[in-house]
């Protein structure tokens, strides 16, 4: 388990470049760039501030091949392409060979790369869309069982993705400067930054189901104007 939230002054005291992990398994992120905005009302809720150029939060990888859940909730400015293809930013990187990567796509779709370590595929989202300057609340869940991925957004199913072209999954460990996880960046070829805002990341060592989605959103969504 994996929880960094800007709003707790336990994960993130408004100053420095650790962010703790609540979670208490030591997991805290480095703050690189990004920076932080206290909850007012010009800005809004508690957040990092990602400039699109070279912020990003590196956080220690660990294994990610069973199954498992991401989450947090994230605000683009602006959705320009940022490498060819349609990439409007990279959110979350994890590893290398293996690896998976969320990226915004620049039709506010998500883009979903996948390595299981020997082949890779891209799979892009037909439903989930968002636009620049509005809060979302995001969950994708990685089944290895089903092969699936799930992507939800504000609480809602939005798309289920087909990931059985890929093979098993194998993770030996760390073992180059690339094995670990970035939010805001590329993790493999430090690019294709994030620009906007981003909170409460969240890495959970199972598939959240349904009900337990809709209830993290409800429960955190008057913080963002939803």
């Amino acid at each position: 388990m994996l929880c960094l939230d800007p709003a707790n002054s336990r994960s993130y005291s408004g100053s420095g470049s650790t962010w703790t992990d609540l979670c208490g398994n030591g997991r805290n992120g480095t703050i690189i760039g990004a920076t932080f905005a206290p909850h007012t009302t010009a800005t809004g809720p508690a957040h990092f501030d990602f400039d699109g150029t070279n912020d990003y939060i590196a956080i220690p990888q660990f294994d990610f091949t069973s199954t498992h859940s991401l989450e947090w909730w994230f605000n683009a400015d602006n959705l320009t392409e940022k490498y060819t293809g349609g990439y409007a930013g990279h959110m979350l990187c994890w590893g290398y060979a293996p690896t998976e990567r969320v990226y915004l796509r620049t039709n506010g779709g998500l883009g979903i790369f996948m390595n299981d370590g020997t082949s890779s595929a891209t799979f892009t989202t037909s439903n989930f869309s968002v636009t620049a300057g509005n809060w979302t609340h995001i969950v994708v869940t990685f089944d290895w069982v089903t092969e699936s991925v799930k992507c939800y957004q504000n609480g809602v199913l939005k798309d289920t993705i087909d990931t059985s072209s890929l093979g098993s999954w194998n993770y030996t460990g760390a073992s180059n400067s690339y094995d670990y996880i970035d939010f805001g960046r590329n993790v493999s070829n430090n690019n294709i930054f994030f620009d906007g805002k981003a909170a409460n990341i969240r890495i959970c060592n199972k598939l959240l189901t349904d009900a337990q989605i809709q209830q993290n959103y409800k429960a955190q969504k008057g913080r963002y104007n939803r």
